[in-house]
């Protein structure tokens, strides 16, 4: 009984100071520094720094094979006696690697240049198809114009193929 009398004191004692005015200052804590040295940030930051070293890694990573196929087509590019077949191998390897060996070691001729040819954008290799089908079946080299041509379709089918989802 005594505490609700107390309470009931302190209660009109409040009412009678809002009444005159005649309360005083509230007393606020002080402001809680914010930093980013708790555990809790640093594993967040951590986390975040491995998932941009993994997204940077994925994104150079992504078209490595590109990169070495041209390297690759540029070296065989200087050897002038093979480097049409050479390509063409080149080709066919790389196509195996991104499509999958089932569905292009069968293809052969025009099923081949007609795959190339749908596979990438401004490619024309069914234009060529009777001169390396020549070259391919009865060694029959090309002349330098073909050779250069095969080598633009093939550098611009590397870099421009869509990839297998």
């Amino acid at each position: 009984m005594m505490y609700v009398r107390s309470l009931y004191l302190s209660i009109s004692e409040l009412t009678q100071n809002l009444k005159t005015g005649s309360l005083e200052k509230l007393y606020e804590p002080p402001k809680v520094q914010f930093s980013f040295e708790t555990y809790g940030w640093m594993v967040l930051l951590i986390i975040l720094i491995l998932l941009l070293m993994y997204l940077i890694w994925r994104f150079i990573q992504k078209d490595r094979y590109r990169r070495i196929a041209i390297r690759n087509l540029e070296h065989l590019a200087k050897d002038n006696e093979n480097s049409a077949l050479g390509i063409l191998i080149l080709l066919k390897n790389l196509a195996m690697d991104v499509y999958g060996r089932e569905s292009i070691a069968a293809l052969n001729g025009e099923d081949w240049f007609s795959f190339l040819d749908a596979r990438a954008s401004s490619v024309d290799f069914s234009s060529m198809a009777d001169s390396l089908n020549a070259l391919v079946y009865k060694n029959i080299p090309l002349e330098n114009e073909q050779r250069s041509s095969l080598f633009m379709y093939a550098k611009k089918w590397i870099r421009n193929h869509e990839r297998k989802l």
